[in-house]
């Protein structure tokens, strides 16, 4: 089953209202109702999402430390939604259901979804439970910070730039910004993560051994990205924030996030700290290096919302041949073969007719059809695997468009597609 927001830390903003949801003044008695308010940055905030077997989360308070629970797994509409102790029972089980790119939060003992009653605005309003609906006052955005990456080396590329982050010539000075830059392949490109107890990571540059920082942590917009020597402080942690297609790369001290200044195509443009707001000038995707998110191999690709599988339509050998989503055949039309690239991407070939998944003419189009062709050595061959729980999207270094299952469709022999990557569902894909 995919996961729809990997094991992390979140917020989680209602529709209706643009309040979060949170436990009031930070309480720890179990019992408490929760509330909607006004952000704050505390941890009365942020939720511990846990995936658990069967689909659902355990939703857990990051001040309290206390569970969202349905209290006595009432299905009485109107319920107030409380955190209490942990019960291992169904009533702190949660499934998420993506509605447009927010999420309805329905338990699992009751099928009653976490509601803003009356589409309330009001600051320190109670939330109760209610039957789900879909409506935005039970939409709920869920932004935070992620730790599914392990500690390894990794290559950052940006979203709008498609350039990677890098160190200078490989400089060794203390204070120099870093700037983004061409795949060399070489170590002033490659960034060791290491995972800090508190969820925060370190991010350290493997050819100058200094580590990433906002230099100062003044929270100026603006302020180049720089490495640094070790300070053993907030100004050299970050955090990991699940975003689109990619991932949010923020600073534990001031909240700024790694920013393509002016969505800057050029190479040696210097990478500086801007105020997070969610443009793919801030996006990057994050590559494993020598440990690639899958192993070079023959694998089928099933999509998370059809459960249908990645096919070329009759083993057709025609080179521009539409991709199609179909039944399971156990052929070798539904394998395809994933070869890991120096730069962080993959080639996907057909079993059957030994072309190759690509962006035809490299089109930025959303909607264009996923075809197959022979080589090309390009860029609209390459595609970057970005984790979603257990599923992956499938994104074209070209265009940026993710492999896309149009309309949500589970009809057999549907042509599949390439679209704006948004985190749907539609566009994971399990990788088996």
């Amino acid at each position: 089953m995919a996961v729809p927001v990997p094991n992390g830390s979140y917020t989680l903003n209602n529709g209706a209202s643009n309040l979060f949801l949170a436990d009031p003044a930070g309480s720890t008695t179990p019992g408490t109702q929760m509330v909607q308010a006004g952000a704050t940055g505390g941890l009365e905030q942020q939720w511990q999402f846990v995936f658990q077997p069967g689909g659902y989360y355990t939703i857990q308070n990051a001040a309290s430390q206390l569970y969202l629970t349905d209290p006595g797994s009432s299905n009485t509409p109107g319920v107030a939604v409380r955190q209490t102790a942990v019960t291992n029972d169904d009533s702190q089980l949660w499934t998420l259901t993506l509605t447009g790119n927010a999420y309805s939060i329905t338990n699992k003992a009751t099928g009653l979804a976490i509601d803003d009653p009356g589409w309330s605005t009001t600051g320190g309003a109670g939330m109760d439970l209610w039957v789900a609906t879909g409506t935005a006052n039970q939409a709920w955005s869920i932004s935070g910070m992620t730790s599914s990456w392990p500690s390894g080396n990794y290559l950052l590329v940006n979203g709008a730039s498609d350039l990677l982050l890098a160190d200078p010539g490989s400089s060794t000075t203390p204070g120099t910004q870093m700037v983004q830059w061409s795949a060399t392949g070489g170590q002033e490109q490659v960034w060791y993560f290491a995972l800090q107890p508190s969820g925060y990571y370190t991010i350290q540059n493997v050819a100058s051994q200094l580590l990433l920082a906002d230099p100062g942590g003044a929270g100026d917009p603006g302020t180049a990205l720089q490495q640094m020597a070790a300070t053993n402080d907030d100004t050299e942690l970050w955090a990991v924030y699940v975003t689109g297609g990619g991932y949010s790369v923020q600073n534990k001290a001031t909240g700024l996030a790694l920013d393509d200044p002016g969505y800057s195509y050029s190479e040696g443009t210097g990478i500086d700290l801007w105020s997070a707001n969610g443009g793919t000038n801030q996006n990057w995707s994050i590559a494993g290096l020598g440990q690639a998110p899958i192993p070079n191999g023959t694998y089928t690709l099933t999509n998370a919302t059809s459960e249908l599988y990645l096919a070329d339509p009759g083993a057709s050998m025609m080179p521009g041949m539409q991709i199609v989503q179909s039944d399971a055949t156990g052929g070798a039309e539904q394998q395809w073969q994933f070869v890991y690239q120096a730069n962080g991407y993959y080639t996907i070939q057909n079993v059957s007719s030994g072309l190759y998944l690509t962006d035809p003419g490299s089109s930025n189009t959303a909607g264009t059809a996923l075809e197959q062709m022979i080589a090309t050595n390009d860029d609209s061959q390459l595609w970057s695997l970005v984790l979603s729980g257990g599923a992956y999207a499938l994104i074209n270094k070209a265009s940026g468009l993710a492999i896309d299952d149009p309309g949500w469709s589970t009809t057999s022999g549907l042509g599949v597609d390439l679209w704006t990557a948004n985190g749907g569902a539609n566009q994971n894909w399990w990788i088996e």
